[in-house]
């Protein structure tokens, strides 16, 4: 597997809340296993995940183990809305505040379910991320990962079948603070569901116009 992280920030003693795209039971390995790579002086990481999970005894071990944090939802298709137990998300918000009061970053995976073809764009996202980060005070960075559904492909026809083993990890630098839910869905879909798409950044303007907050702000007086 050639891994190519692409270091580029000023911001990683900062506190903060990670999001990603998913698109393979190999994601969080990726993101741990390039974490200290991508950030230098890292803090450790906790992932929040979909509960059901822990019926795979792989998973299970390895994600109680390292105090990840559960998430309980109903079961779906992709592309179908995402139904999140609330008392459960309650629950999932206490836990998160209690791992950044040790000193933990938290990591997010906003679509909350596999999408078995990014090449098409990123499935409905959850907002929780901008929650999390107006409850904490603390901002948002984005990490991106093309290539790992070709080496374990979310469709069971396909499964544990390479049809590639080039898997690219991206992490973006903070940007300006996100003000609202619909700013990060939108960033989020330009800047990671690009580089999920294709295993490159939207050009250079583009990309630091969305990280900026300047696209998002023409996009609003457009509307």
């Amino acid at each position: 597997t050639t891994i190519s992280p692409e270091y580029k920030s000023e911001d990683d003693d900062k506190p903060c809340i990670w999001v990603c795209n998913h698109a393979s039971m190999l994601d969080v390995f990726f993101m741990l296993a390039t974490n200290k790579k991508l950030r230098d002086n890292a803090r450790p990481l906790k992932i929040v995940y979909w509960k059901d999970l822990e019926d795979n005894p792989a998973t299970r071990i390895l994600f109680t183990m390292c105090g990840f944090i559960p998430v309980e939802m109903k079961a779906n298709k992709p592309g179908e809305a995402n139904e999140y137990n609330p008392s459960s998300v309650k629950s999932m918000f206490r836990s998160v505040k209690k791992a950044f009061d040790e000193g933990f970053d938290i990591g997010i995976l906003p679509e909350g379910q596999l999408n078995p073809n990014p090449e098409a764009g990123l499935l409905p996202l959850f907002g929780g991320a901008y929650t999390l980060s107006k409850m904490s005070k603390r901002p948002i960075r984005m990490m991106a990962l093309s290539g790992t559904h070709k080496l374990w492909h979310p469709d069971d026809s396909i499964g544990m079948s390479p049809t590639s083993r080039d898997v690219k990890v991206r992490c973006y630098p903070c940007g300006q603070k996100i003000e609202s839910s619909d700013q990060f869905v939108a960033t989020f879909t330009e800047v990671v569901g690009t580089f999920g798409a294709t295993g490159e950044d939207l050009p250079k303007s583009d990309l630091d116009q969305w990280l900026n907050g300047q696209k998002w702000k023409a996009k609003q007086s457009e509307d």
